[in-house]
């Protein structure tokens, strides 16, 4: 899962716990210029 954090102008990456449920920071940290959306492409 990726998050952008319009605060810190940047896009972390996150995972889920299978188990918990839980998000996990993978450490992924993008710094872009004030993101307020996230577009995928296939």
């Amino acid at each position: 899962m990726y998050v952008a954090n319009e605060g810190s102008d940047s896009t972390a990456e996150l995972t889920f716990d299978e188990h918990s449920g839980q998000l996990i920071a993978s450490g992924n940290v993008m710094p872009t210029g004030s993101p307020v959306c996230i577009v995928v492409r296939q």
